[in-house]
């Protein structure tokens, strides 16, 4: 009995190795209105741990050197958790130069506020300009 229930957890959680994750493959893109195509990348989507790593090794090269990207649009980023919060950290600790994290969803703002890590991403500003939360009776 609980070897079939097991099997049946698994088989419903487990995500095969051959399926794709769209997210991922469309999470980032380089695109630039004003600046010129390798100012900046825009990522969209849910980031977890999965797109994550893919988006790691697509942009591996891109912020290695001496040119990185200006800036990193999160408009379009729906959400993401505490790797992709780790991924941007690397990113502008491999940089040559400060990266702009443009546009974070609440989600990244709240991990990186609760860490400490938000000015590191040039994010304090915002956070200190938000209201004070108020307390509780």
């Amino acid at each position: 009995m609980w070897r079939r229930s097991a099997r049946r957890s698994t088989r419903r959680f487990a995500n095969p190795a051959s399926r794709t994750c769209s997210s991922a493959l469309k999470a980032a893109s380089t695109k630039s209105a004003s600046m010129s195509d390798d100012d900046i990348v825009r990522l969209e989507g849910v980031l977890t741990a999965r797109e994550v790593a893919e988006l790691e090794r697509r942009y591996s090269d891109r912020f290695d050197g001496a040119n990185p990207p200006a800036a990193v649009d999160l408009a379009d980023v729906e959400s993401g958790d505490s790797s992709a919060l780790a991924l941007l950290l690397e990113w502008q600790s491999r940089a040559a130069e400060r990266i702009r994290f443009e546009k974070p969803p609440e989600s990244l703002r709240v991990i990186a506020r609760l860490t400490g890590v938000a000015p590191l991403l040039g994010w304090a500003d915002e956070d200190s300009n938000a209201e004070p939360a108020k307390e509780r009776r």
